[in-house]
């Protein structure tokens, strides 16, 4: 599996520019292959920590332009929060699934999930096993995605 520096660095095109929102800091050695790096980090703890990720994450997404793609990798209860907002913000939606993201989460989570999904222009998923359970919970709702 890549990182998305190594994934961006074997796919740089001088006609794509990809702007990055993370929830972690970006790794310096990549920077220079992204036009800009949104960064929803907080340097404090616990639940102040998670307060500022949900308001660094809105700002971001209500002052960023409009995208072609938006692609989300590891889907996150706080895309599903802004997933109105975040399908305002792009012509086509992917989101991808890894496995930790959806395998241990509660039914609830997934129930919220259903807001970013539902408004997914595509949904890919990592594995053959995570496929068949997401299409099993959610009866087979998104096939065509």
């Amino acid at each position: 599996m890549y990182s998305l520096g190594e994934f961006v660095r074997n796919v740089v095109h001088e006609q794509i520019q990809y702007d990055v929102l993370s929830f972690e800091k970006c790794d310096e050695k990549y920077r220079n292959l992204y036009n800009r790096v949104y960064t929803c980090a907080s340097p404090f703890k616990g639940k102040i920590q998670a307060l500022m990720t949900y308001i660094l994450f809105f700002i971001h997404i209500l002052t960023v332009g409009h995208y072609d793609i938006i692609h989300i990798h590891s889907i996150k209860e706080i895309e599903s929060l802004y997933a109105p907002l975040i399908r305002k913000k792009c012509d086509k939606l992917i989101c991808t699934i890894y496995g930790s993201d959806y395998m241990r989460v509660t039914n609830k989570v997934r129930q919220q999930y259903k807001k970013l999904f539902d408004r997914a222009d595509y949904i890919t998923l990592a594995t053959k096993t995570i496929t068949q359970d997401f299409n099993q919970y959610y009866k087979n709702r998104y096939l065509d995605k």
